[in-house]
């Protein structure tokens, strides 16, 4: 009975020690209410926003010069070498290289837009206080002009043009929360007019966040906060 008891207890410990391995989190998965814990967080979280931006799949090339520029006929020699591009410049929106750039752009953009509504509820149950010079006002007045700008360009691409179907035209979600529910699509005129509130609302924060600090050419001014 004791060499049983002898052998199976380090089987035991094996056990316990694999799960505790086993539920430690991988770096790039780290929970919100971790990674919102201190002002860095924060930093870190906008940061993320604007290299998903970045990406070639949106402002670093599709959203820029690559394949909107490619509907707008800016270019006049794409052949058939970059089919996404080509079918793209003749409209012809079921050619499956189209299909899958289109829905790589939407999915990103919103994919930007869940993460700064995540950023903006984890900064409802921080004071300004807690954060160093301006960085509270900076975090949420950029997080809201960028919701504002992602779905503007939202509306864009792929509502139609209020000049055609008037301001009642059903468009875009315009996502307000950070959650798995979907929400249904608004009409032109609403998403315009939330866009609108979120860049009245980020503009007070944003105005003498760099002015402010500047003037006051202190060493922890506004052009550090992000150093």
């Amino acid at each position: 009975m004791n060499k049983i008891l002898i052998a199976v207890l380090p089987l035991c410990l094996l056990l316990a020690s694999c799960k505790k391995w086993l539920d430690v989190s991988p770096k790039t998965q780290i929970e919100s209410s971790v990674n919102f814990a201190g002002e860095q967080g924060f930093k870190d979280a906008l940061t993320g926003v604007y290299l998903t931006l970045n990406g070639a799949d949106l402002y670093g090339k599709d959203m820029t010069y690559g394949f909107v520029d490619a509907l707008g006929q800016q270019h006049t020699q794409i052949t058939q070498v970059a089919p996404d591009y080509y079918y793209a410049g003749q409209y012809m929106y079921t050619e499956e290289s189209v299909v899958n750039k289109i829905n790589s752009v939407w999915s990103r953009m919103y994919f930007a837009v869940a993460n700064l509504n995540n950023l903006l509820k984890a900064l409802e149950s921080k004071d300004s206080t807690s954060f160093s010079d301006y960085t509270y006002n900076v975090v949420k007045g950029e997080a809201l002009g960028l919701r504002a700008f992602l779905h503007f360009d939202l509306l864009r691409l792929f509502a139609p043009s209020p000049a055609s179907k008037g301001m009642q035209a059903k468009a875009i979600p315009y996502r307000l929360n950070y959650s798995a529910i979907p929400e249904p699509r608004r009409n032109v005129g609403e998403v315009l007019n939330l866009a609108l509130k979120d860049i009245n609302d980020a503009l007070p924060l944003l105005k003498y966040s760099r002015s402010t600090g500047c003037r006051n050419n202190s060493s922890n001014n506004h052009n550090r906060i992000f150093a």
